[in-house]
């Protein structure tokens, strides 16, 4: 997601919301451009599905995830409402906070005295994003999340150098139980840059830390990609609630992220091999994982 597992992360809420695919999945396989399912195996044998809703634009309107990797467990469902230009003006998700947080809110809480909940308790994020008069882009979004009686806000601004998303600043009001708490802090920054063909191939997060006030490094991201195409182009929608390579238009093959912070240096790289159909989209593929020293089989169906 948008900065790993030292901030809070933008995600989202809904309920009530469920996708089944209506046609055999073998048939869609391999036609079609548009990404409507993926489903990933690691070697255990445990998997995770993924099933994308579009509008009749082909517009992405929901993710909903299911499965379990390990000791974690998926029921995740996302909701996306768009204003009559077709840009997005709510997220909405129902997560637990195994799944959204593996890891980098349990600081957070435990800093403001509050017991990190239990790695199946619900979450519920929304996320309204704003845009300026007349514009397409949204120019910042305000996300505010409720789990186990703790609530919590926080904003994110975007900055853009020509056509791309070059800066994006997270500011925090803090997280309360029972009285909102009004000061602002600028907690977070990271900066992105880009190849020629406009694909993200790097990304800097400067963060508070505990020790610090003070923005400090906090993780750098590098990513290599194939000339074929990625196939879940997102543009700068991207920014707000997944994986920020998948902005690019190209297929990402190796990411390359190092989590910095005082005697706590460390490196992670997750590189891929695809198989590809004939419009040049990913068929299957086998991910690495060097954290975990896992493979992961995944397997592509269109429509």
């Amino acid at each position: 997601m948008l900065l790993g597992a030292v901030l809070i992360l933008f995600s989202s809420c809904q309920k009530g919301l469920t996708y089944t695919l209506d046609d055999d999945a073998d048939s869609l396989k391999a036609d079609g451009t548009q990404l409507i399912r993926f489903t990933s195996f690691n070697v255990m044998g445990d998997s995770v599905v993924s099933i994308y809703n579009y509008n009749g634009k082909k517009q992405l309107l929901g993710i909903v995830t299911t499965g379990n990797d390990g000791a974690t467990i998926y029921n995740d469902v996302m909701q996306l409402s768009r204003n009559t230009g077709g840009q997005i003006s709510n997220i909405g998700r129902n997560t637990t906070f195994g799944a959204l947080f593996p890891g980098g809110l349990s600081k957070q809480l435990s800093d403001a005295g509050i017991v990190a909940p239990a790695a199946t308790t619900p979450v519920q994020v929304n996320i309204a994003v704003h845009y300026p008069a007349a514009a397409t882009t949204f120019d910042y979004a305000v996300q505010t999340f409720e789990l186990a009686g703790v609530s919590g806000r926080d904003s994110i601004a975007f900055t853009y150098t020509n056509k791309h998303i070059t800066l994006a600043s997270v500011y925090f009001t803090g997280i309360y139980n029972g009285n909102n708490v009004t000061a602002i802090q600028k907690i977070a920054e990271t900066t992105y840059t880009y190849d020629g063909f406009d694909n993200l191939v790097g990304s800097s997060t400067k963060a508070v830390t505990a020790q610090s006030n003070t923005l400090q490094d906090a993780v750098k991201n590098a990513y290599g990609y194939a000339s074929n195409y990625n196939p879940l182009p997102l543009a700068y929608e991207a920014f707000l609630y997944t994986d920020e390579y998948r902005c690019s238009p190209n297929i990402c093959i190796k990411q390359t992220q190092q989590l910095l912070g005082k005697g706590n240096t460390k490196s992670v790289t997750i590189s891929r091999s695809a198989e590809f159909n004939e419009n040049n989209m990913p068929d299957f593929e086998i991910a690495f994982h060097s954290d975990v020293n896992k493979n992961y089989k995944g397997s592509y169906y269109y429509r």
